[in-house]
């Protein structure tokens, strides 16, 4: 509900998650490229990337948002093809194809019976295209640092430092005192953030040892869990989540995610 405070919980739980393995290993680089490109990444991922997520997430549905979100693997595999030459064979390709056609199919929900689509909400198709360009451009930095031969984990430390000076600064001058969150809120407001801090971490380690497009399109396969999860959720707390339970819907979503889980085989 407060996309400021979850801004500000992964700023914090990316510091002390990102920076301890290179300050335990002395691999912290003084070098003023790694120091600069993590301070622009962590502006990139926190201030533009996640904050439009959660704007999408508040006024969209979290099963067609995440879907929608694949804008972002495309984008990187095009910069991944300009800048490093990443080529691959036809049979990748076309589980590219897959992929793209199960997103469709789990992101866009056709009522066949009233003859009518159900449209996306457009601000949340212009949010989801904002973060998608930032979190490409925050993979595609970071596989450079990389293949400039600069340690891994000294990239990762300038990532973190970067996210939680970025966080004490929107602590200090947009978060509202009156309005911080207490008690159970508080904490599902850590939970929720610290996950998120989690899965960019695997994801920037993924991108900067492993083939940059096809990291991007083998993460997709979280939108089984977003469904699985969400869908779950509305069973037992229909309250919870900005979504809507129906049979046509959930055998269409099942469809695209087939689709994307066999797009994602031909990718490995």
């Amino acid at each position: 509900k407060d996309g400021t405070v979850m801004l500000i919980f992964f700023g914090l739980f990316a510091t002390l998650i990102f920076c301890p393995p290179a300050l335990l290993t002395g691999q912290v680089s003084l070098d003023i490229i790694p120091i600069v490109s993590g301070f622009v990444m962590a502006a990139i991922i926190l201030l533009i990337g996640y904050n439009f997520v959660y704007r999408s997430e508040r006024i969209e549905e979290i099963d067609r948002v995440v879907p929608l979100m694949t804008l972002n693997p495309i984008l990187v595999l095009i910069f991944a093809t300009l800048f490093f030459q990443e080529i691959h064979s036809p049979l990748v390709y076309f589980g590219i194809f897959l992929i793209m056609l199960g997103i469709i199919f789990s992101a866009l929900k056709f009522s066949w019976h009233a003859g009518s689509h159900i449209r996306v909400n457009r601000l949340a198709i212009l949010f989801c295209i904002i973060s998608s360009i930032a979190f490409a451009s925050k993979n595609i930095i970071s596989k450079y640092l990389a293949m400039a031969h600069f340690q891994p984990l000294s990239i990762i430390f300038w990532i973190g430092m970067g996210c939680g000076i970025i966080s004490l600064l929107i602590l200090l001058f947009r978060a509202r005192p009156h309005s911080f969150p207490q008690g159970r809120s508080l904490t599902d407001h850590a939970l929720a953030a610290s996950l998120s801090v989690a899965s960019s971490l695997l994801i920037t380690v993924a991108i900067i040892i492993g083939p940059t497009g096809l990291v991007g399109f083998l993460s997709r396969i979280e939108i089984f869990f977003v469904l699985l999860i969400s869908e779950s959720i509305y069973y037992f707390r229909p309250h919870l989540l900005r979504t809507r339970f129906n049979k046509k819907n959930l055998f269409q979503k099942l469809f695209g995610i087939i689709l994307i889980l066999v797009g994602c085989y031909f990718l490995i």
